[in-house]
């Protein structure tokens, strides 16, 4: 089932549970008159239900950076759990506190409350989970871009005279932690190889000035893999 028919199933499961919550309130199954108590009841009850059926759809339309299971698990079971604790708590003061309509409201506002406060957490902590993810992904990809280049040019027969010099340069992005890094430095190392491959259509032949151009760029990739380094031990 596509995204789009996700959220309509949503929409219409929660439209008939919402609709199902009126009917059984206002037909029930006994005719008993209807107290202020009921009808805050009714208000709570369907703020709950909305808030669960919209934050189910809200998980679908933002699929990517909710992928995690543990976030939509707790999403889901957050809202789930406030959804039944706005009816026990309706049916306890309805039977013992039906007077107290003040201290009904204060706990329904409480639960509300924490039930927004987990549920927006949740979701702040998947965005920046998503993001952190996007981030490195991007770093990857840079850097595997980088050494597929590499890879291109060391193979060029034209290239013969700089193969070893490629080859170094190569072994050395090929192993390099293509995870974690800061992806100005891998935007860099991608715009030296580009010039490098200029360099080598215009002027292969000087072997001395590709070979500062390859070991310039081995540089600034040894540097990286430094600060990698560096930042995993400093995150442990």
């Amino acid at each position: 089932m596509d995204r789009r028919n996700k959220v309509f199933s949503n929409i219409a499961i929660g439209a008939i549970v919402i609709i199902i919550t009126l009917v059984l309130f206002f037909v029930g199954f006994e005719k008993v008159e209807k107290t202020n108590l009921d009808y805050l009841a009714l208000m709570f009850i369907l703020v709950s239900e909305t808030a669960l059926f919209g934050g189910l759809i809200l998980l679908i339309i933002n699929e990517a950076p909710m992928s995690g299971i543990i976030i939509r698990s707790g999403i889901i079971s957050t809202l789930s759990i406030y959804w039944l604790l706005t009816i026990i708590t309706y049916l306890i003061y309805k039977n013992a506190y039906k007077d107290s309509l003040g201290g009904f409201v204060a706990v329904q506002l409480i639960l509300l409350a924490l039930a927004a406060i987990i549920s927006i957490s949740l979701f702040m902590a998947a965005s920046n989970v998503h993001a952190s993810n996007t981030k490195i992904e991007s770093s990857r990809v840079l850097l595997q871009d980088s050494e597929n280049m590499v890879f291109n040019l060391k193979n060029q027969k034209a290239y013969a005279l700089h193969k070893d010099s490629l080859d170094r340069l190569y072994e050395t992005i090929k192993y390099s932690d293509k995870v974690a890094s800061d992806s100005s430095i891998d935007e860099r190392i991608k715009e030296h190889i580009v010039n490098l491959s200029n360099n080598l259509r215009e002027k292969h032949e000087d072997k001395e000035a590709i070979n500062e151009c390859i070991e310039n760029i081995i540089t600034l990739v040894k540097e990286r893999n430094m600060a990698v380094h560096t930042a995993k031990r400093g995150g442990l």
